[in-house]
């Protein structure tokens, strides 16, 4: 609690999801999710 720019980054940061995770929650109940493509494995192995 002494490094008080740590503090300030940490605090910012965690406005910053949060504010993240509601734009992400608001756009999915206005559009729902995306589709899912099928997933494609490459083998390197040859």
């Amino acid at each position: 609690m002494q490094d008080a720019e740590g503090v300030q980054c940490m605090r910012i940061l965690g406005r910053n999801i949060a504010f993240l995770v509601k734009a992400i929650a608001a756009e999915k109940e206005r559009h729902g999710l995306p589709e899912a493509e099928e997933a494609v494995f490459t083998n390197f192995i040859r």
